[in-house]
């Protein structure tokens, strides 16, 4: 796996962020120090590192973190901001655009589902419409059958007298 290293301004942040973990970690940890073996005097002396904590070393990792946080703000602030990128409100104008396409999409989705269903008659789906059509072509057909019937008949009665 080949490793990408980040060059630019983007770097310098990354970096400058690591700087103000590693100082507010070390202030952390000294701070602590100072609380619990100077000022409370603990009577635990594994906890407590062989020479003591100043204040004064509390006091410059305290300076470092300040001076590496100023730093990473400055940096941030030094940002320009994205070129061509959409404004706030051709963002909103984009997104409601493609909402109101969506909302559509979604109707003409159930009716394409609606009409396909229909087509190849899944879950026994079929419209109103269609079994109108089909009864009604079935009663003509039976109705022209019977007004066959009776004419063949009444034309053969006809000829026979």
């Amino acid at each position: 796996m080949s490793s990408t290293t980040l060059t630019g301004p983007t770097s310098n942040i990354f970096s400058l962020e690591k700087d103000v973990l590693t100082n507010l970690n070390n202030f952390n940890s000294l701070y602590a120090n100072y609380v619990n073996c100077t000022l409370k005097k603990s009577t635990t002396t594994t906890s407590c590192p062989s020479s003591a904590v100043s204040l004064e070393t509390v006091n410059y990792a305290y300076d470092a973190t300040k001076n590496s946080i100023a730093a990473l703000q400055t940096a941030l602030g030094s940002l320009s901001p994205t070129n061509g990128g959409p404004t706030p409100s051709q963002y909103d104008a984009s997104y409601n655009a493609i909402m109101g396409q969506y909302e559509k999409m979604v109707k003409n989705r159930v009716e394409i589902d609606t009409k396909l269903r229909e087509l190849n008659n899944i879950n026994g789906a079929s419209s109103d419409f269609y079994e109108k059509q089909y009864i009604s072509t079935a009663y003509t057909k039976i109705l022209l059958t019977v007004l066959a019937t009776t004419a063949a008949y009444y034309v053969f009665m006809k000829l026979r007298k």
